[in-house]
């Protein structure tokens, strides 16, 4: 009898793990599909609605700042109620229903209440993405065997991967039958979708899991704050700044410098360049485990600043796989940035890694775009140069990772985040 009672639990255990599994990566792939698709986005409101420089800046500081400050508040208050089903959920529709507010933004006359709708929107969609992350980790973390966390974490992760990749092709696959508009709200229909049975599903899967007390206080600040954590958020702020200055231009470039325009040629180009992140990130994950962490996200650092001075300088095909070698660096730096905080606080790798992600490289995510617009001001031809001059700010900044301190203890990285 007790065999069977062991049994049916085992199988209970399984099933809530393998279904909080699923849920969090569709998730994931919502969220980042609908993350990434903004600078695309925003291009299309360029070209078509004539959006100089400086409002594009003024959108894309709404949107990386309203996330990166709502995502430290958000991670707190969850991490007391556990309510995790709910407000990812509500995260992911947030964005939807920014995306759908752009849809229809799309559709007005230039003018004061074309702005105004705009930037109502990227803030809803700033708002909403600022909760996946921190959560859903949070659920796998808290329902997941020990011994099965990695490779729940990598699954979950390379769905946020896939969702990157997927999201500007599909985007544009739509536009080119129907319109733009007509895009974003199919996209956002299945965002609203998604996000509903998510949480339907996640909440009736959630129910009776072991998970932290909703009293239990989380670590200090004041504890989590090590030299070795302080020095990697400064670097991690620098470093979020110089590349997301380039990433959040890059379909400007391609469009006007390159001469793609808006169309499947740029959709092609952007999917491509997120989806070597899903090879990027299992290969540095497998490193992390290898080689001292801090001499490869030198490697990645500096090699993301060459191969952006690559991407400039050359042409045609060359250019194009300067432009995926660039995107194999970038995108594989976070496993390596979470991996070396939890080794410098191993104790409270939650509150570091808000500190360090959170806050240093999000918050550099929020003036990079912002100072490139203000380079650029009412004209795009200076972007080849601000990429020169952000290729060897990113050079240095690699240079300068050397004044990490050593690890004091070695811990096991997700392949995929």
């Amino acid at each position: 009898m007790n065999d069977n009672k062991d049994l049916k639990e085992k199988y209970m255990t399984a099933s809530k793990i393998k279904t909080s599994l699923a849920l969090t990566s569709l998730g994931h792939f919502l969220n980042d599909g609908g993350f990434f698709l903004f600078p695309v986005v925003a291009t299309i409101f360029s070209v078509e609605k004539g959006f100089s420089p400086i409002l594009i800046s003024l959108m894309y500081a709404i949107y990386y700042g309203s996330s990166s400050v709502f995502t430290t508040f958000i991670s707190y208050r969850v991490d007391r109620s556990r309510r995790f089903a709910e407000n990812i959920s509500t995260g992911i529709i947030l964005i939807s229903i920014g995306l759908l507010g752009l849809a229809y933004s799309l559709t007005i006359s230039p003018g004061y209440f074309l702005n105004a709708m705009t930037l109502i929107s990227t803030l809803i969609i700033g708002l909403g993405t600022g909760y996946y992350h921190p959560l859903g980790a949070a659920v796998i973390q808290d329902n997941t065997p020990p011994n099965f966390l990695g490779k729940a974490l990598g699954i979950n992760g390379g769905m946020g991967s896939v969702g990157r990749a997927v999201y500007p092709l599909l985007f544009f696959e739509i536009a080119v039958t129907y319109h733009y508009s007509i895009a974003l709200t199919m996209i956002s229909t299945i965002g609203i979708v998604g996000g509903i049975a998510i949480y339907a599903g996640l909440k009736e899967s959630l129910k009776g899991s072991k998970s932290k007390d909703k009293n239990e206080k989380g670590s200090t600040l004041k504890a989590s704050i090590t030299r070795g954590v302080a020095i990697l958020a400064i670097l991690t702020f620098a470093r979020s700044l110089a590349t997301q200055g380039i990433v959040s231009w890059i379909p400007f470039y391609l469009s006007y410098t390159e001469g793609l325009g808006i169309g499947l040629s740029l959709g092609i180009m952007m999917t491509v360049m997120y989806a070597i992140a899903i090879i990027g990130q299992p290969f540095f994950g497998i490193l992390v485990d290898r080689f001292d962490k801090r001499y490869l996200l030198i490697l990645t650092t500096i090699g993301t600043g060459i191969f952006t001075l690559g991407f400039v300088l050359t042409r045609g095909y060359l250019s194009i796989i300067m432009i995926v070698i660039f995107a194999f660096f970038n995108f594989s730096g976070f496993p390596l940035l979470m991996s070396l905080t939890r080794d410098y606080v191993p104790k409270t790798s939650s509150l570091s890694n808000s500190l360090v992600w959170g806050i240093a490289s999000t918050g550099g995510t929020v003036l990079g775009p912002v100072i490139v617009g203000a380079y650029l001001f009412n004209s795009y031809v200076k972007l080849s140069a601000t990429y020169e001059i952000l290729a060897s700010l990113i050079i240095i900044i690699g240079f300068f990772t050397f004044t990490l301190p050593k690890p004091s203890t070695k811990s096991k990285m997700p392949l995929f985040m």
